[in-house]
């Protein structure tokens, strides 16, 4: 179970599972169209999907001896806790359960769900597989945020409602900047390992002063955006009241207080993941509030 979950690397599952009930809420609020039994399926296989991602993206990295002995303590495989064969035992396991998901969805919703699926599944693969794949070059945090945010929650829009628009592809810019900024801050953290790997990421490419500047630049619009939306009424006036209650500045400006080496990681993922989730869960309960109220 400990390299199970080293595998599906669960700190960073939020990505997957924010989009899923963001997009369920929003749909909520804009058409008052709501399931709780899409919501939990698409929670499921978002993590799943999540998962086979960060676990093929360790298989190639092995592979390529990126992730040497420094990484034993994140890394299942750079451990010795589990080999490549029972890794590709665990993907196709979990691929086959999130390919029926989708082929429920593409039979009763609408047959693009597939054709949207096919196209995440290449780009999931193209991320990590290749000559030069996209997690080695600076286009990661824009890759994941488009998949995981406007992608994602926009399908599970879709699917709650049957509504697809232009206002419900503006409305995941938050998140899909959040769930860029959770690659920008492993990126950061894992600069100087990367630079021996042979990659060229985002920090690597910029400097990693403007990355950290460009990392609170990236959590600070977040409560900007929602004060647009509000106005938009994109959602409720509740939401953005709540945002600016409880998001946390505090931790967005202590981002620079800390040293940038991997030994730190888990420090500034816990961070991403507390700004993540507290300004997400106000969003939510912003909706929770109108919905009592009206």
């Amino acid at each position: 179970m400990k390299a199970l979950l080293k595998l599906m690397d669960v700190k960073t599952l939020v990505a997957g599972m924010i989009p899923v009930v963001l997009g369920s809420v929003y749909s909520l609020y804009r058409f008052e169209l709501f399931s709780h039994w899409h919501m939990a399926i698409l929670m499921i296989g978002m993590i799943l999907m999540q998962s086979c991602a960060n676990m093929i993206n360790d298989l190639f990295d092995y592979a390529r001896g990126a992730d040497g002995e420094v990484k034993a303590d994140e890394k299942a495989l750079a451990s010795g806790e589990i080999s490549p064969n029972q890794v590709r035992r665990i993907i196709a396991a979990f691929l086959m359960i999130d390919i029926v998901i989708v082929l429920y969805y593409s039979i009763t919703v609408h047959w693009a769900i597939l054709i949207i699926a096919i196209l995440g599944a290449l780009i999931m693969y193209l991320y990590s597989a290749g000559s030069k794949p996209i997690s080695y070059t600076s286009y990661g945090e824009v890759t994941s945020g488009l998949i995981m945010g406007l992608c994602v929650m926009a399908t599970v829009v879709y699917i709650q409602s049957g509504v697809f628009d232009f206002e419900v592809i503006i409305v995941t810019l938050p998140t899909s900047i959040y769930i860029g900024t959770i690659l920008l801050t492993n990126n950061i953290s894992d600069h100087i390992e990367d630079v021996e790997a042979g990659r060229h990421t985002l920090p690597i490419r910029i400097g990693i002063e403007r990355a950290e500047n460009l990392w609170m630049f990236s959590c600070s619009s977040l409560w900007i955006l929602t004060i647009a939306f509000a106005y938009l009424k994109y959602w409720p006036m509740e939401s953005l009241i709540f945002v600016v209650a409880l998001f946390p500045y505090a931790s967005v400006f202590s981002f620079k207080r800390i040293e940038k080496k991997v030994c730190n990681k888990g420090i500034m993922m816990a961070l991403i993941g507390k700004i993540g989730i507290r300004y997400h869960s106000a969003l939510i309960l912003g909706v929770i509030f109108w919905k009592l109220v009206h």
